[in-house]
C-alpha cells in the first residue's frame, strides 16, 4: 500500500523518508539555512485500519523565508504603532475637551 503522491521536499527544504512513499513510511524536512520551516516536521503514510487507501498525515509543509517573516513582522510591527498612537491621540483629545 502506497500514499500517493510521493512525498518531495519543499523548494528550499530537504524530506528524508524512511521507506519512500510506502505505507508505515515516516518523513522528515528540514530547511536550507535562511529558511524556516512551517507545516509539519514529521509526516507518516498511514492508513485507517491498515486498509486502503492510504494518506499522509500531518500539514502540508513550507519553508519560508526568514528575511520575507521578518519583513512581514516589521510591517505588522509598524501598523500596530501607527494605530496604537492614533488611539492614544484620540484618548488624549477626549481627555483635554
Amino acid at each position: 500500500m502506497y500514499c500517493i503522491p510521493k512525498m518531495t521536499a519543499p523548494p528550499s527544504g530537504i524530506v528524508s523518508c524512511s521507506y519512500e512513499n510506502r505505507f508505515g513510511s515516516n518523513c522528515s524536512f528540514t530547511c536550507q539555512n535562511g529558511y524556516s520551516i512551517t507545516g509539519s516536521v514529521h509526516r507518516q503514510c498511514d492508513a485507517e485500519e491498515g486498509e486502503p487507501p492510504a494518506y499522509w498525515t500531518g500539514n502540508e509543509t513550507h519553508c519560508e523565508s526568514k528575511l520575507v517573516m521578518y519583513l512581514l513582522l516589521s510591517i505588522t510591527m509598524h501598523h500596530y504603532q501607527s494605530i496604537n498612537q492614533s488611539i492614544n491621540q484620540s484618548i488624549n483629545q477626549s481627555i483635554n475637551q
